[in-house]
């Protein structure tokens, strides 16, 4: 997607996932939670990157930080298992 789609919130278990959500930059698309550019910042200001992270090889959302490294400024944790792909 060239970075234009944003997968949170995934739950499941094993490598069956559901209930995803997806915001986009254009904001179109992907049912009622897609929340687009807004959606994107709000996640990106609240995200910690975690071993999920780490092992999918995920780009840090902060410019020049390592994959798979904490988020600097005490940022608020996210949900116990949730993981993120920005595709």
């Amino acid at each position: 997607s060239n970075h234009s789609v944003l997968v949170c919130d995934i739950q499941g278990v094993r490598d069956y996932w559901t209930d995803a959500q997806v915001h986009s930059t254009d904001g179109k698309g992907h049912g009622l939670g897609n929340c687009g550019i807004q959606g994107i910042r709000r996640f990106a200001e609240t995200h910690v990157c975690n071993e999920i992270c780490k092992q999918l090889g995920l780009p840090r959302m902060d410019a020049g930080a390592p994959a798979g490294g904490s988020r600097p400024g005490g940022a608020r944790q996210p949900a116990k298992g949730a993981s993120t792909v920005l595709a």
